[in-house]
């Protein structure tokens, strides 16, 4: 074991991470929990990740373990799956500052590991550009010159790349997005394929539309100050029903991040930020940050109450950032 090995890997936090993982496909043994343990100490041990300082080592641990965890379930599902049954596709859900893209960066790198050809998209980076958005706001509501809610993603562009990576062919030009410039980056990534899973992730991915009798009186001050005729919400519920339900619909099963409660989001979201701003002066406020969040309270609100119940696995999260209970049937797609 080298010495980056020693300094990160706590067997103690490692054993009590994995104990919160149930007996599902691929974790029944005691030798399918070790190996787990051994990929996950590896993982550290390469520097897939390169950490924020603020993230301490049993959390890095603990991380690691989860995603390792969770790769081997999936693996363990895909090897049971019948021959051209084509890509598993998954949907991460996590509210801001969840940790789903570090999780997501993490299970990718674990499938690999394991053989399995996988891509993780990020729906963050199909925001619409900044001019596009501008557009948007000066011709349909300004609330939609921010990013975030349906409406200002390029949910064609998502739809086209799902479907493409699923197939042979030439490698794929996806988009990305710089959000310190908030803006469309001129450089795509590429991804060759086909991949065998599929993640997409995203605060809003799996969003379920407003249930009957919903009130859609505002929340917020924002709702209230900036969309008194109800517009911008009702834009954004449409263009969730319409565009976006028929997307997640592609995807078998969906994995929960799930934070405490909203106002835990505002929490993870500034010390986000107060970290950015420690080395860059486009970071937000806490005050924006505030306004921010505003954008995604009603959608937020109503995936924390919904969203639990109809997950393949719902990880739950503390007010300190922990994951504290796995629970779920599993996947089944």
């Amino acid at each position: 074991m080298n010495t980056v090995h020693k300094l990160l890997w706590d067997r103690s936090v490692a054993d009590a991470a994995l104990a919160l993982w149930p007996a599902l496909p691929g974790l029944w043994t005691g030798w399918d929990r070790a190996t787990v343990l051994a990929r996950a100490q590896d993982q550290l041990g390469r520097g897939v990740l390169s950490w924020p300082d603020a993230v301490a080592q049993d959390r890095r641990v603990a991380l690691s373990v989860h995603g390792a965890a969770l790769a081997t379930h999936i693996a363990a599902h895909l090897a049971q799956r019948p021959p051209g049954a084509g890509p598993l596709r998954l949907l991460l859900n996590g509210a801001q500052g969840s940790g789903k893209s570090t999780l997501a960066e993490l299970l990718e790198d674990q499938l690999t590991v394991l053989g399995i050809p996988s891509a993780c998209l990020a729906l963050d980076d199909f925001y619409l550009p900044k001019a596009e958005r501008a557009r948007l706001g000066a011709e349909v509501h300004p609330l939609l010159r921010t990013r975030g809610v349906p409406g200002t993603h390029d949910v064609l562009a998502l739809q086209t790349a799902v479907q493409a990576l699923g197939q042979s062919g030439s490698p794929l030009a996806l988009p990305t997005f710089d959000k310190a410039a908030d803006d469309r980056r001129s450089a795509p990534r590429w991804l060759t394929r086909p991949r065998a899973c599929l993640l997409l992730e995203g605060w809003c991915v799996g969003a379920p539309s407003a249930p009957p009798g919903e009130s859609p009186a505002p929340l917020n001050a924002l709702e209230a100050e900036e969309d008194r005729d109800g517009r911008w919400r009702a834009g954004v519920e449409a263009a969730l029903a319409q565009h976006y339900a028929p997307l997640f619909a592609q995807f078998s099963d969906l994995i929960m991040l799930k934070v405490p409660s909203f106002e835990s989001v505002y929490r993870f979201r500034e010390a986000q930020e107060a970290a950015l701003r420690a080395h860059r002066a486009q970071a937000m406020g806490p005050e924006a940050v505030r306004r921010f969040i505003a954008h995604y309270e009603r959608l937020t609100r109503r995936q924390l109450a919904r969203l639990p119940a109809q997950a393949a696995l719902c990880l739950t999260l503390d007010e300190d950032h922990a994951l504290t209970a796995v629970s779920g049937p599993g996947i089944q797609g």
